[in-house]
């Protein structure tokens, strides 16, 4: 039985995908997450190549409690993060982030990455953030796309 569509924003493949903020027991799932991007993946998602273990050690100075991290799950399977880092308020102005996200390769054009923008934008507003910045390489058709 498929659920009901009016109460499931995505459906992948019959599947429901569930987007969530993360905490520090996510911290395997978002280290296998990273570290199973291609080199290719790798550099759209960090602007540069990143190693093994250059990856375990940015998902290991995550501040889960300053930055929303959010995960996009089908089946209990991580399929995209993002992190919306905060910066710095300056002179009593609105906060800004900066997004980064990434999509394993096999859940690209279902919409992962786009709930995964939708929810980064909410937690945003919700902390009266009005600008958010991505950056991404020039070759990053998919965000330029954006």
């Amino acid at each position: 039985n498929l659920p009901d569509l009016a109460l499931c924003p995505v459906l992948i493949r019959p599947t429901l995908l569930s987007v969530r903020r993360m905490g520090p027991a996510d911290l395997p799932a978002i280290t296998t997450h990273f570290i199973g991007l291609n080199q290719a993946d790798r550099e759209l998602r960090f602007c540069q190549q990143r190693s093994d273990a250059q990856l375990a050690a940015y998902v290991h100075s995550l501040d889960f409690g300053r930055d929303p991290i959010l995960g996009a799950f089908a089946n209990a399977v991580l399929l995209g993060v993002c992190h919306l880092g905060w910066g710095p308020v300056l002179f009593g102005s609105a906060p800004i982030a900066e997004l980064g996200i990434s999509v394993d390769l096999a859940s690209r054009g279902l919409r992962v990455g786009a709930e995964l923008v939708n929810a980064a934008f909410v937690a945003a507003a919700e902390r009266g953030c009005s600008d958010v910045f991505i950056y991404y390489v020039q070759h990053n058709h998919r965000m330029h796309g954006m």
